[in-house]
């Protein structure tokens, strides 16, 4: 399996952690050391992530990943995707057509782990 495929498969694995609030799956997916800007501007770390799913503030209705765009720089892979989102956090409504930019790295277990990244709203 091509090192292209590893990450898409981790980030279909991503998506449908994100989709099933399933905490265990995003704590392995995502470094201790995440830095990430969510579309509303405000950065977040694995652990304020973590949360957000582990209390219900976060909840995932509808997700689907279009027109993924992956680059490979040795250990670190960056990767465009569209994201199709329908959601609620803290009770409000959340949904729309976002495009996200993450960057994966390989760890030295050979697993890939995100470790940055940032969405906008695609208007």
């Amino acid at each position: 399996m091509t090192e292209k495929e590893q990450v898409l498969i981790c980030e279909a694995k991503l998506t449908l952690a994100m989709k099933n609030g399933d905490v265990a799956m995003l704590d392995f997916l995502l470094d201790e050391r995440l830095i990430f800007h969510i579309p509303s501007g405000q950065i977040i770390t694995k652990e304020m992530d973590l949360e957000n799913y582990r209390s219900g503030r976060m909840v995932v209705h509808q997700i689907f990943a279009e027109d993924p765009m992956v680059s490979i720089f040795g250990d670190v892979s960056i990767v465009s995707v569209v994201i199709h989102l329908q959601a609620e956090y803290s009770g409000l409504p959340v949904g729309g057509e976002f495009r996200y930019l993450r960057f994966w790295k390989k760890s030295k277990g050979n697993s890939w782990k995100v470790i940055g990244g940032s969405g906008i709203k695609i208007q």
